[in-house]
Order: C-alpha cells, then sequence, then structure tokens
C-alpha cells in the first residue's frame, strides 16, 4: 500500500481540525468572532493531543524533540507562576472575554505543539496542508467579499481596512501571514494533484489580498520576512521564468500609487505622531512595567490594570485613551511583561529552537517535492514570527503556528515521499500506558472545554439579547437578560460590566441594581480598569440624588487617579467630584491637569470658568472660556457661558 492510499489517522484529522477551527465564526452572537470560534479552537486542539497520546495504543511511537520540550515545558511553568501572583490571577489563569490569553491558553499551545510532532506520516501531514488551503480559501474568500461587497457580518469596528473572519484587520493580517506560503507551495507542479493545485492557487491569490487588504503593516513585514527565508529558492526560480518576477514588481508599484497602501506603507517610516511613532512610544510603556517587574512580570492579562501607571502625560496628549491598551504590541515584549526577563528569554529560545530546526529539516529533506512542503513550512513560520514583533500571541491563531511548529520539528519516520527513516524509536509499554491515561485527560478536558464554550455562546446570545432590547427602550427584559447571561457565565467580567451599563439606564433609581452587578465584576477583578471607571461613573451619578454620596464618588476618582494619573477623563470627572463636595481649588487643580492632558479638549476650560464665574473671578473665567473656544470654536457650552459673561459685564 502507497502513503497515498493509506487511510488518514485521527491525529491528522484532529489538527486539520484545529487550522479548520479558526475560521468558525456565530453570526448570531453578538461577539460574532469572539467565543465560537475560541471555543472550536481550544476543542479541536485538545483532541489533536488526545488522539497523538492514544494512538500510542497502536504501536505509533510518541516522539518528542527534547530541547524544545525542555525549553517550553519550563516556559509554561513560569507562565503558570506568573499567573499565580499576577496583579489580576484569575484573568491570570482563563483571560480576560476579549484576549483569552490566559495560562490556560499558553498551556493549549502546547497542547498543539506536542500534537503536531505526532503527525510524521506523509498522508497525516498532506491532510494537514490541504486542510490549510481549505481554511485560506474560507479566510481569504471572506476577506475578498468584505473588501468588494462590505463585512457579510456588521461589527463595531467599522473601518476602511478589511477584518475577515476575525473581525480584526490584525488577526486577519496574521492568520494570512501564516497560511500564504503553505498554499502558494501547494499550487506549484509536483507537490499536488492538478485540483489541488488550482485550490490552492485560489486560496494564496485571495489569501494575499486579504493581507493587502487588511492595512496591517506588521503584516506586510512578515510576508516579507517569508519570502526573505525561502530567497534561496526563489531566486533560480525568477531566472527560469523572469516575466513572472517583473509582473509582480509591476503590480506592486501599480498598488502602491493607484490605493492607499503606498501612503500606509511610507507612514512606516513616519516616527513622529503616526501609527509608527505610537508603536514605539507604547514598545517605551511596555518596557518600563518590564523594568518595574523583571523577574515575573505582572501576570498574563496583567499589562491592562497596570498601563495607566506607567503612562506619561506626553503619551496621553498624544494618543488620549479612548482605546484602553491591554497587550503589548510586540510579542517578545508582550510575553516579558506577562512573565517577566525569564519568561521573554524562554520565548525567544523556544522560537529560536523551531526555526533553526525548521531550516535544518528544509535543508535536509530526501527529494526536491520534500523540500518544498518544508521551505513552505519554514517560510510560514519565519514570517508569523516576524509580524508577531508588531502584535502578540493571538488565542486564535498561535494553535496554529504551534501546530506547524510541531510538524517543523517532528522527527519523520518516512519522507513524504514514503520512504523509511532508519532507527524507528520503540515505544515501552509502560509508556504506552501513562500515554493512555493522558490521552484519556486530554479527551475530557476537550469535553469540558466544549461544554464551557457552548455555556459562554449561550451568554453571548444572552447578552446580544439584552443589548437589542435596551436599545429599543425595554431595559427591565433587557436587565433581566443581561442577568440571564451573568448567571451562565459568572466568572465572566464582560457580562457583569454589561449588565451594569443596561441597568444604570432605568434611571436615577435603577443605579442600585446597576452598582450590585459592577460590584458583582469587581470582586472577581477588582483593580480592571473599566470597571472602576463604571464604578466612578456610577456613583457621580447616584450622587445627584443624595448629596451624602458625594464623598464615595469622590474617593471613587481620587483611587482611579491614583491608579492611572495621566488620564484626561479621569481629571475630568475628578474636578466635578471635587467641585460637587466644595473643594474648588483642588476642582480648578484637576481641570487644568485635564486641560494639559487632552489639549484639543474644551471640556476642562469650560468647567474652569463656569467655577471661576461662580465664584465671581470673572476675568480669569473669561480667560479659560477665550482658551475653550479657540481649541473648538463651536462648542456650544463655552458659547453660551461666553454670552453669559458678556451679559454679565454689560450689566
Amino acid at each position: 500500500m502507497t502513503p497515498a492510499d493509506r487511510p488518514y489517522t485521527v491525529p491528522a484529522w484532529a489538527g486539520t481540525a484545529v487550522i479548520g477551527a479558526t475560521a468558525v465564526f456565530d453570526p448570531w452572537g453578538w461577539s460574532v468572532f469572539g467565543p465560537a470560534k475560541l471555543t472550536a479552537v481550544t476543542v479541536a486542539t485538545m483532541a489533536l493531543l488526545a488522539a497523538a497520546l492514544l494512538s500510542s495504543r497502536e504501536g505509533r511511537p510518541f516522539l518528542l524533540d527534547h530541547t524544545s520540550g525542555v525549553i517550553g515545558a519550563l516556559l509554561l511553568m513560569w507562565i503558570v507562576l506568573a499567573a499565580s501572583v499576577g496583579v489580576d490571577r484569575l484573568h491570570g489563569f482563563i483571560g480576560t472575554p476579549d484576549r483569552r490569553m490566559g495560562a490556560l491558553t499558553w498551556l493549549l499551545f502546547g497542547a498543539a505543539f506536542v500534537g503536531g510532532q505526532q503527525l510524521r506520516e506523509p498522508e497525516d501531514r498532506r491532510l494537514v496542508w490541504r486542510g490549510a488551503v481549505v481554511a485560506g480559501l474560507i479566510i481569504g474568500g471572506y476577506g475578498a467579499i468584505e473588501l468588494v461587497f462590505g463585512a457579510p457580518v456588521a461589527t463595531s469596528l467599522a473601518t476602511d481596512r478589511v477584518g475577515g473572519i476575525y473581525g480584526q484587520p490584525a488577526y486577519l493580517g496574521a492568520a494570512g501571514v501564516l497560511l500564504v506560503p503553505i498554499a502558494v507551495v501547494r499550487a506549484l507542479p509536483g507537490v499536488e494533484t492538478d485540483r489541488w493545485r488550482w485550490v490552492a492557487a485560489a486560496a494564496a491569490t485571495l489569501l494575499v489580498i486579504a493581507v493587502l487588504a487588511t492595512q496591517t503593516r506588521g503584516a506586510w513585514v512578515g510576508l516579507v520576512a517569508a519570502l526573505l527565508a525561502v530567497a534561496g529558492r526563489v531566486v533560480p526560480w525568477l531566472r527560469r521564468w523572469p516575466a513572472a518576477g517583473i509582473a509582480a514588481i509591476a503590480l506592486t508599484v501599480v498598488l502602491a500609487v493607484v490605493t492607499p497602501l503606498g501612503a500606509r506603507a511610507l507612514s512606516s517610516f513616519d516616527l513622529g505622531d503616526g501609527t509608527a511613532g505610537g508603536r514605539l512610544d507604547e514598545w517605551r510603556v511596555g518596557a518600563a512595567v518590564l523594568a518595574d517587574r523583571p523577574a515575573l512580570g505582572v501576570g498574563p492579562e496583567g499589562y491592562r490594570v497596570v498601563f495607566g501607571s506607567f503612562v506619561g502625560a506626553e503619551y496621553e496628549q498624544k494618543y488620549g485613551r479612548a482605546v484602553l491598551p491591554d497587550r503589548v504590541h510586540n510579542g517578545a515584549l508582550d510575553v516579558g511583561v506577562s512573565s517577566g526577563i525569564p519568561g521573554m528569554i524562554g520565548y525567544l529560545a523556544l522560537l529560536g529552537v523551531v526555526l533553526i530546526g525548521a531550516y535544518r529539516r528544509s535543508r535536509s529533506a530526501s527529494s526536491d517535492r520534500e523540500k518544498l512542503v518544508a521551505g513552505a513550512s519554514f517560510a510560514a513560520l519565519v514570517g508569523y514570527v516576524a509580524q508577531q514583533q508588531f502584535l502578540f500571541p493571538l488565542a486564535e491563531i498561535d494553535p496554529i503556528f504551534w501546530l506547524f511548529a510541531g510538524m517543523a520539528l517532528a522527527a519523520s519516520p518516512k519522507s513524504e515521499d514514503g520512504e523509511d527513516h532508519p532507527d524507528e524509536a520503540a515505544v515501552r509499554p509502560g509508556a504506552v500506558q501513562r500515554r493512555t491515561v493522558g490521552g484519556g485527560l486530554a479527551g475530557v478536558l476537550a469535553v469540558v472545554a466544549l461544554i464551557a464554550g457552548g455555556f459562554d455562546v449561550v451568554a453571548d446570545h444572552r447578552l446580544g439579547r439584552a443589548l437589542d432590547l435596551a436599545s429599543r427602550g425595554e431595559v427591565d427584559a433587557a436587565v433581566a437578560a443581561a442577568d440571564s447571561a451573568r448567571a451562565i457565565r459568572p466568572d465572566s467580567i464582560r457580562y457583569h460590566f454589561a449588565a451594569a451599563a443596561i441597568a444604570s439606564d432605568g434611571g436615577r433609581g435603577a443605579l442600585e441594581l446597576a452598582m450590585d452587578r459592577n460590584r458583582a465584576g469587581l470582586a472577581r477583578s477588582p483593580d480592571d480598569p473599566a470597571l472602576r471607571l463604571q464604578q466612578a461613573e456610577l456613583l457621580s451619578e447616584a450622587a445627584l440624588d443624595d448629596r451624602s454620596g458625594a464623598d464615595r464618588a469622590l474617593a471613587a476618582w481620587l483611587a482611579l487617579a491614583d491608579m492611572d494619573p495621566n488620564r484626561s477623563e479621569v481629571q475630568l470627572e475628578l474636578g466635578v467630584a471635587h467641585y460637587r463636595v466644595g473643594a474648588v481649588d483642588e476642582a480648578l487643580a484637576a481641570w487644568d491637569r485635564a486641560a494639559a492632558l487632552a489639549p484639543s479638549s474644551p471640556a476642562p476650560l469650560v468647567n474652569q470658568g463656569l467655577a471661576l464665574a461662580e465664584a465671581g473671578r470673572t476675568a480669569e473665567a473669561r480667560a479659560a472660556i477665550d482658551e475653550a473656544l479657540r481649541r473648538s470654536p463651536d462648542f456650544l457650552p463655552a458659547r453660551e457661558l461666553l454670552a453669559v459673561l458678556e451679559d454679565a459685564g454689560d450689566g
């Protein structure tokens, strides 16, 4: 029986499922690209590990690369330790609802890596590569549809950049970088059947278009890095087919001139106030966090908690805080912030071992066909690592990366041409028994992940219904639906936050209900900045009816200002809270700081003008209003206050 005639094994199907799971989404959910996708990826990865462990019962050798295994095990233990002492221990393990990058997700990456190393049979590898092609066709096709017709499923991130089946341009770019080299090589003559070559060619084309349409420069860097990784093989091919190279260069020039892509690429060299400058400034914040906690970092998902303590006034003035940064946009630094310098070194060492091993395999393959396939794997890994230095590890996509990494390091007993590899390792009976237990445990965990993920999907649907009811003014029904979501997933702060926000729309009489739900979220993550901000806002609103509550509101804003002293929004509201308790000088000082931190905002200056006018300091009030109007000439509150001051002056 030839390799092509042999049936695919269960681990191969499971490995293919890991890739396909990233294309899952839930168009009926509130978070379309969230719980369903993450559940599918988690279940598929644990099923891969279970199948890989249990396959040893069938006489298949269970082999692991020793060096990467030791480094990976130490890294995982260190991350678990960092999570156990981090600034947000719950989310350090389970991850936040948005990122899901807790210690458990790192263990998931390890499962994909171990499972990938068991895919050594040529027919198994062929199935996985074909699965990657199909996934690329789906992902690239969805991106192309969004580019031409608009997003098939609307999201809140409506921009001119394509987010595709992930809802995030950077995520789509990362997935494209990982899958493009695989699809390109599967489309070459002699690698696949004619039918699969056409499918692969379509997938590669659509993926490249999607990556370009994301306008994600980190992903573009990744594609270039992937190309350079196999430049030694590309150059001879271009010598044989120079027209292809000329056409590629011409197409690149045309795209750069007639589309926004050229300007977007050139902006990468603007290190001032543009996106590139913002990335450098964010790296500086991350480096400061790492320098402050070099041993264990702040724990996974802890960056969002401590970010405000390390942000300077200049950062706030340039970028504001409309979006709260929760990850460092640099893979190595992000891991360092989460687990300290030892974790960052371990991660870089593991990546180095993987890339070196993949390179060696691509050079030592026994046939031209196998060299092409191994070269594609190496290029995919290089490209992904390169783009990650402008992003961070992703719960949705990194399992594919670690699956490919495991396959690249696999001690293959056979080549893809079916030739026997000498000295195939024997498996001891005792080892088989232990792996059977481990496989059973992995299978149980897959079932647990399926059940927990199913609950999360249901809760997400309930939240979507709650928000829909709230938008129609049915607040009581909306609160009930949101509370149902909280009851299903009480560990998720997302549902507590949303329930509090919905309840607060019921009027001042419902504020206590809102605060109850906010407190439930804070009980799980006491220092979560979004929940702390919501708490202070609710207390301020409650103080409008109950003057005795003004002191509680002030205490909440003072605590926030202590956590995040350079956030203009906090200083603005801190001034209001001071003013309500009669501390006028403190209020003016807070508004001064808010005005300095938000140089284009007129709001703090209007507050100053009103307070100064009430204190009889008319000249100072007029100066504050003049500055507010300079910042925003049509700001109505400033114009109204100016009219009052002029009338008072005339009187």
